[in-house]
């Protein structure tokens, strides 16, 4: 991004004092740079922050695959959404006198933040290979309308504006007394604020997504083979094993038996025991968790990052 900045500050000329572009097409592709480049940024800090370091590569992300791709195709569609609603108010506000207008304005402002706040949880979700949809991310913020503004919204645009302002003076004066080219410094500001905002949404996507649990199970069905009643689906160490309820095996039998099983690896920590759900995790990673739900008359059992029960016969009590 500096490089591009760098590049942009050159493409400007001043034609009778006034500030020009030189290429238009040279901003085209820089402004366009620009936006895969925070792309890489948001997907590498969400997965970082949700996921653990280790969930990129040690040079960091560098290919545009599907996951970039829907991330981008989602961004446009949100850009979408959001000028039609600007342009709609506006419509409606035309014939407003200046008093009408500003108020108009102000309830734009309003709506999309409130929009941006309640769908934003599709760009970690995108981040970390889970599908989700602007309706999906609609309905789980449901129950956190004030949360999700405050964290998403309301806390980024206050740090942008303090920290903004104090480093963007800093650097007008640094460069206005060194040289007018040290104001390439501005994007590494704006790297910083856009990795606090992605982050702040991160923290929201973790919280919100703790209280629907069976959307973490593990998506990648590479390895799947049936036992008796049974689905075992494995990709590296995410598993995922589905028992058919058929009035044979009880959740607290289950919850039990992965207790005294996975105590034995570390898992002492129980963070979540619901009539229908209940997880434990590894104190010393916090990252891994086993967790136990029952739906659709079935009871699943997911363990993230880390080994599989080897002992699933134990779990399955059998017909006689």
């Amino acid at each position: 991004m500096i490089i591009i900045d760098y590049v942009n500050l050159n493409n400007i000329v001043y034609v009778k004092g006034n500030a020009d572009i030189d290429n238009g097409l040279l901003l085209f592709i820089t402004a366009l740079a620009n936006w895969i480049i925070y792309i890489m940024v948001a997907i590498s800090t969400h997965r970082i922050l949700i996921l653990g370091e280790d969930s990129i590569p040690k040079w960091g992300l560098y290919k545009f695959t599907k996951r970039e791709w829907s991330f981008m195709f989602n961004g446009f569609l949100l850009g979408l959404l959001m000028m039609f609603v600007a342009f709609s108010v506006l419509s409606l506000s035309a014939s407003f006198d200046s008093i009408g207008f500003i108020l108009s304005i102000a309830i734009i402002g309003v709506v999309l933040s409130i929009i941006v706040s309640r769908v934003s949880l599709v760009f970690p979700s995108i981040s970390v290979d889970k599908a989700m949809t602007f309706s999906d991310a609609w309905t789980f913020t449901k129950q956190y309308k004030l949360f999700v503004f405050v964290s998403v919204v309301l806390f980024p645009l206050l740090f942008s504006f303090v920290f903004g302002f104090v480093y963007g003076l800093a650097i007008k004066l640094i460069s206005s007394i060194i040289h007018y080219e040290l104001f390439f410094l501005f994007s590494v500001l704006n790297i910083v604020i856009a990795v606090i905002t992605v982050s702040a949404l991160s923290a929201t996507y973790k919280i919100i997504i703790e209280e629907h649990l069976e959307y973490l199970e593990p998506d990648n069905k590479e390895e799947e083979v049936k036992i008796r009643e049974t689905t075992v689906i494995s990709n590296d160490k995410n598993h995922k094993i589905v028992i058919h309820d058929k009035g044979d095996v009880t959740f607290e039998d289950l919850k039990e038996k992965l207790k005294s099983q996975y105590s034995k690896l570390g898992f002492t920590n129980t963070v979540i025991d619901k009539d229908r759900s209940w997880m434990i995790k590894n104190p010393q990673d916090n990252d891994t968790y086993v967790l136990l739900s029952h739906r659709n008359s079935e009871y699943v059992i997911e363990v993230f990052q880390n080994e599989m029960i080897d002992f699933l016969d134990q779990l399955i009590v059998h017909e006689n």
